[in-house]
């Protein structure tokens, strides 16, 4: 096993493609509608170099973290695994989403479930003249729930579900099985890919092969 990576390091080791914070923790497996998906996150210390990568958290936070749970590895195993179960709930619920399907009510209960934890470290603050919610003053490396560094996502993915920009959720329709997820912007809403550099050329080279194939058995 490598060791840990830094902040800057942790960034090249994620794709931060989707649009919205909730979307790109989803993609944090390759091929994710494939009988044979990649998982990017492999243990407690991924989620941390992934905050780091994503900015919900600081290296200083993130080093913390990690030399904190040096010795709990039971909890940080546990924690994992909720948090990789919370990512699954929401890739769910965002394919739903995009499929304009019914969702998942397991999915809902475990997001409603991580968000009525997430809201008890939220306080609405009043600053320059405006309120604002924000999250309490704490040490996050502190915090005995070891996902708390995940209650960014859980907020954003709340507020996204809630909001007007959830109809821009799509789901990378590339091959083989990407299943990314990313928010189209496009003024026609006709994205259909991740990144046209990765599974729109490789869309591109199949069709090209199919038709240079089609046009071989014609002249056979």
């Amino acid at each position: 096993m490598e060791e840990d990576a830094g902040a800057g390091e942790a960034q090249h080791r994620f794709s931060f493609l989707g649009g919205a914070l909730p979307l790109d923790y989803c993609n944090t497996v390759d091929w994710h509608s494939s009988p044979d998906p990649m998982e990017r996150l492999h243990r407690y210390e991924d989620l941390v170099d992934w905050g780091m990568a994503a900015g919900t958290i600081s290296s200083e936070e993130g080093a913390a973290i990690r030399e904190r749970v040096a010795a709990r590895s039971d909890e940080a195993a546990n924690a994992y695994r909720e948090a990789i179960e919370l990512r699954e709930s929401l890739f769910r619920l965002f394919t739903a989403v995009a499929r304009e399907e019914t969702p998942d009510d397991g999915d809902l209960a475990r997001l409603n479930d991580r968000w009525e934890r997430t809201q008890r470290r939220l306080e609405i603050r009043y600053e320059n003249d405006a309120f604002r919610l924000d999250w309490r003053v704490g040490d996050l490396e502190e915090s005995p729930d070891l996902l708390r560094l995940l209650d960014p996502v859980v907020r954003a993915a709340v507020e996204l579900l809630l909001s007007p920009k959830s109809r821009d959720v799509r789901r990378c329709e590339g091959p083989p099985g990407c299943g990314w997820l990313f928010l189209d912007h496009t003024k026609n809403h006709s994205r259909r890919w991740c990144s046209m550099r990765e599974c729109g050329n490789r869309e591109k080279m199949r069709r090209f092969h199919e038709k240079k194939k089609s046009r071989r058995e014609n002249d056979g």
